[in-house]
């Protein structure tokens, strides 16, 4: 998918003039600046990849949502924390006044003082 060559294969044609004109005679000539380099990484270490931007656009995408899995998870793990140390059970802030209610108790303030 990506190339470590700085400039596109002869072969390839180009999707936005409907594959009529080929990359590499677009990107020499200055009239494309869609074949972009970026930093990589494999079993050898670090290179700099080539590609079209618009075949890097799935791999932003995805490394975007999984940093903001990365990110969602880790409030929860401390939001989930910071609960259990006030003394909710389960994490959850209202888990002891729901459960007092439903069992008919008074509802008291649970955090200690």
């Amino acid at each position: 998918m990506f190339d470590r060559e700085p400039r596109p294969p002869k072969e390839i044609g180009c999707h936005l003039t409907g594959f009529k004109q080929k990359c590499r005679k677009l990107v020499d000539g200055g009239e494309c600046d869609m074949w972009q380099g970026f930093a990589a990484f494999d079993k050898d270490g670090p290179f700099t990849a080539f590609g079209c931007l618009d075949k890097w656009k799935a791999k932003f995408a995805r490394d975007a949502l999984e940093g903001l899995d990365s990110v969602y998870k880790i409030t929860e793990s401390m939001r989930n924390e910071f609960m259990a140390l006030a003394g909710h059970p389960n994490g959850h802030p209202d888990a002891v006044a729901l459960g007092q209610f439903a069992n008919g108790h008074q509802l008291t303030d649970q955090t200690e003082k």
